[in-house]
């Protein structure tokens, strides 16, 4: 269910390519493990934090131990067929002399005018058919294909799945757990102090933008950007701070001494509310000068930081399995930013707020660079008499730009492994009726 649910962004939403790299990732991690689940390499009781170790076992150690298979495999299926061993001696032959035939064939086109002219009319019919360019593209897939099929076979065969078991896991971090509790404390105590001293000492500043206030002698922009990248930074070392003792933490398997859970836990409570002012002060921000992508994955970074370290403050309070609610919570805000369609929304919420007047002007560049989720935001602009004439008319040009005017057929121009639900939209609001 969920790979068919991460495939649909790419039929449903126009091509968003930094976006789409991560979610090609995602949808392939989640190939491998439906693979294991299939094969029963891995037991879906399995899924909570052991997870993190299966994945690793599915996507580097199963493909690669059996990526040789990919070329062995072949050969031996063809070694038992009655007339095999002449199949593989026959490309083994053409394997070898390929290259002394275009050699030969060189040195005929530069010896007679007639063959180099049939040469040269061949190797233009090539070029116009993209073949060297299928011939590349080829040649990088066999390692791909071979990582596939190594992972294909590796859980058909189980070979190597039980790399990483549930109990060489526990004997892991029970060996793990060598450090004394007692040189947690202390540290933990002095970053709790510092986390107090910071917020009573800057709290009107902080928590001003809650109430939608801009601090005197600071812009939206300074204050928005001040201390903000270091604040998430901060967030990030309070995770590793709390992973280490977690992992290193001198206990029992079970155990996780009270006043241990105590310190991690208002760390926690501490980094939620770091979240919060550093959120806030983003969406003062983004409410003064409208969306962009960069605001729009920051505001959604915040948010799963905010749920991680919810997560992590109610385990600390009653301790369960914490992993499975983690990566649900993380699978849903992952698919969650695709299917929001967030081209989409950057143009529909700084046009409105363009149309309506609490943007003094609309940074069309920004939308320009959105995808074709953006056209009928643009077209709105465009058709709306109260806009200034300029700038109506560098939408229209924009537009025409992307319908191909004088150009090609805005159709032609998508490929047909990029087009979309989305695109189609576009196209056929761009298309002139009549």
């Amino acid at each position: 269910g969920i790979a068919f649910i991460s495939a649909l962004p790419f039929l449903v939403f126009a091509s968003n390519p930094m976006p789409n790299f991560f979610l090609r990732i995602f949808v392939f991690c989640v190939y491998l493990a439906w693979l294991g689940y299939t094969c029963k390499t891995i037991s879906p009781g399995r899924f909570s934090g052991l997870i993190a170790a299966d994945l690793i076992t599915l996507t580097l150690v199963v493909p690669f131990a059996s990526f040789h298979q990919f070329f062995c495999r072949p050969i031996a299926l063809i070694r038992q067929l009655e007339k095999g061993k002449r199949i593989l001696a026959a490309v083994v032959g053409l394997v070898v002399f390929c290259p002394l035939l275009l050699l030969t064939t060189l040195l005929l086109s530069q010896a007679d005018t007639g063959f180099a002219e049939l040469t040269a009319s061949l190797l233009t019919w090539l070029e116009d058919i993209n073949v060297m360019k299928y011939a590349f593209e080829l040649v990088l897939g066999i390692p791909i294909a071979a990582y596939v099929f190594g992972a294909v076979w590796g859980n058909r065969t189980r070979r190597f799945t039980q790399s990483v078991t549930k109990l060489s896991l526990a004997s892991t971090l029970r060996k793990a757990h060598q450090l004394s509790l007692a040189a947690f404390y202390t540290p933990l105590a002095l970053f709790i102090g510092i986390y107090l001293l910071f917020f009573g000492a800057l709290g009107n500043y902080l928590f001003s933008a809650l109430g939608s206030q801009l601090p005197g002698g600071f812009s939206y922009a300074q204050y928005a950007r001040r201390g903000f990248f270091e604040l998430c930074a901060v967030a990030a070392i309070n995770a590793i701070i709390l992973a280490a003792v977690y992992l290193l933490g001198k206990r029992g398997e079970h155990e996780y001494p009270k006043a241990l859970r105590a310190l991690t836990g208002t760390i926690s409570a501490l980094t939620l509310l770091l979240v919060i002012t550093a959120a806030s002060k983003m969406w003062l921000y983004i409410d003064t000068f409208g969306l962009t992508q960069l605001r729009v994955y920051t505001m959604w970074f915040m948010v799963v930081l905010f749920v991680s370290f919810l997560i992590l403050l109610a385990w600390h309070i009653r301790p369960f399995n914490a992993g499975r609610p983690m990566i649900i919570a993380w699978i849903v805000l992952f698919l969650g930013l695709f299917f929001a369609n967030t081209n989409g929304l950057i143009a529909q919420h700084n046009v409105d707020s363009f149309l309506s007047g609490k943007l003094d002007t609309l940074d069309a560049e920004t939308i320009y660079a959105l995808s074709d989720a953006a056209v009928p935001y643009l077209i709105e602009v465009r058709d709306n008499p109260a806009v200034d004439p300029a700038l109506r008319n560098e939408i229209r040009e924009e537009l025409n730009i992307r319908m191909g005017v004088g150009n090609a057929v805005y159709a032609d121009a998508i490929e047909w492994f990029d087009w979309s639900i989305q695109s189609q939209i576009a196209e056929n609001l761009l298309t002139p009726r009549g």
